[in-house]
């Protein structure tokens, strides 16, 4: 079972720390454990119910009020949210859900029922990737189990590959992008959103994937016209060398704009950015970004 900390339910609920503590003092509808040293933490469950609630409370039930609520009556609550905003954030927030329950028919069902009642193209922008927003917290402090993550990971994955075989632009815009991710780092999901992102506005795409080296991926630039190099760090291995990755970019890209996006550009130097390497974070401002070009 997970265990979340009071930071990852603000992060992935949006409700501030001192907000949810001033609920449970309040309120009987979360029941935190406590360690030894008297830290608060959560399972799956409460962290199920927190999301549930941050959602009433944001489309407009005051939390005195969903404080009587029992689950049944919440859960019919939310099924009543008919604004678009708020159906697309229940979609997300049930994925989120299913993935830490390893719930993974209910994930895929989530999923297939927004791309059939939305279509392929809203569901990538709507849900999976603020999921995958969502998501990136947990890996960042490492409160989320590898299997869910593979897991869900895998059915996204599929989905995303979809996304790319059928995305067509009749407007085809003379770009070519490299897409790699570095030694170390595996987490592709966001690296392939960019991928179909980039393909549906007609811009031409080399995808190495993940795991490859600085050096590997430049070699492609001696055989290819290339205009943009794009690179997301997610979560890399404990060998990874920021600075050198940083020295490794300037030297082989040289001259060539680098884009550099993901949570874990925060520990990079920025005394070792050249004004080449154009950092975007959150993953938001990335995609704003990309569909300037």
């Amino acid at each position: 079972m997970n265990f979340f900390t009071i930071k990852d339910l603000e992060n992935l609920s949006g409700i501030k720390a001192h907000t949810i503590r001033m609920w449970e003092q309040r309120y009987d509808f979360l029941k935190p454990q406590r360690t030894e040293s008297n830290i608060r933490y959560y399972d799956a469950h409460e962290l199920k119910k927190m999301l549930n609630i941050a959602l009433l409370n944001k489309f407009g039930y005051r939390v005195s009020h969903i404080a009587k609520m029992s689950e049944a009556e919440r859960k019919e609550k939310l099924l009543n949210l008919t604004m678009p905003r708020a159906c697309e954030e229940r979609f997300v927030t049930e994925l989120v859900s299913a993935m830490t329950e390893i719930d993974l028919p209910r994930f895929e069902e989530v999923l297939d029922n927004y791309i059939l009642s939305k279509g392929l193209h809203r569901a990538v922008q709507q849900v999976i990737f603020p999921f995958l927003e969502k998501i990136s917290m947990l890996w960042v402090t490492g409160h989320v189990d590898p299997v869910q993550e593979h897991l869900a990971s895998g059915i996204i994955r599929e989905k995303l590959i979809v996304a790319i075989e059928s995305a067509y632009s009749r407007l085809e815009k003379n770009l070519t992008f490299l897409l790699f991710l570095p030694e170390g780092e595996f987490h592709e999901l966001g690296l392939l959103y960019v991928y179909y992102l980039l393909k549906s506005k007609g811009i031409r795409v080399f995808y190495l994937g993940a795991n490859i080296a600085v050096e590997e991926a430049a070699s492609l630039l001696s055989r290819k016209k290339i205009d943009y190099v794009f690179v997301h760090l997610t979560s890399v291995t404990n060998n990874f060398n920021p600075d050198r990755f940083l020295e490794d970019l300037t030297h082989y890209f040289d001259g060539l704009p680098v884009i550099l996006s993901g949570a874990m550009i925060r520990q990079l130097n920025p005394d070792h950015l050249s004004p080449k390497l154009i950092c975007k974070q959150p993953f938001s401002e990335a995609i704003a970004y990309l569909n300037t070009l």
